[in-house]
């Protein structure tokens, strides 16, 4: 008896050392996948006129969260325009580095008003850009673009960026 609970206990043991060794295997090819598909970001094009325009996360981001709840707040003069789209960023050697989404992604065409002196409340979701949750730790930024009410008809030099920085432990 004594024999076959120490057996027991040894095969428990080399059980349970194979699963945590697979999933520090699947972590690793996360990173690994991860760090192959990060590119330069250029910089944030940020228009003086909308400086007063605030994006902020509202609710804790873990690694394997499926959305970012986030916060835009309209304090300037001009009514904005604001839609679904977004990149995800990561902070990597003193640089901000794009995620590179999947190649099938299309985000819905729509634009969303925003009056002055108004906030709004969004929900991004992450599972088609982390389908297996966000592989390192460290700094993210969400971004995204608005435009000013007057810049229709909307041109590329009309969008003003935004970002939201997080970290994920």
């Amino acid at each position: 008896m004594k024999l076959s609970k120490k057996l027991a206990s040894i095969l428990a043991l080399i059980i349970f050392s194979g699963l945590s060794l697979t999933a520090c295997s699947e972590r690793s090819s996360l990173i690994n996948n991860f760090n192959a598909t990060l590119t330069q970001s250029l910089p944030l094009r940020i228009n003086e006129d909308l400086k007063a325009i605030e994006l902020t996360v509202t609710s804790d981001v873990q690694w394997d969260s499926t959305a970012i709840s986030l916060r835009l707040v309209n304090n300037t003069q001009h009514e904005i325009i604001y839609g679904e789209s977004f990149s995800i960023e990561f902070f990597d050697d003193d640089s901000w580095k794009m995620v590179q989404p999947p190649d099938d992604i299309d985000f819905i065409t729509i634009g969303y008003r925003l009056a002055p002196g108004e906030s709004s409340y969004l929900v991004r979701h992450l599972e088609w850009l982390f389908p297996n949750g966000l592989a390192r730790t460290g700094r993210y930024r969400l971004r995204t673009h608005v435009f000013n009410d007057a810049d229709i008809p909307i041109r590329e030099h009309h969008l003003h960026d935004l970002g939201a920085e997080f970290y994920i432990e």
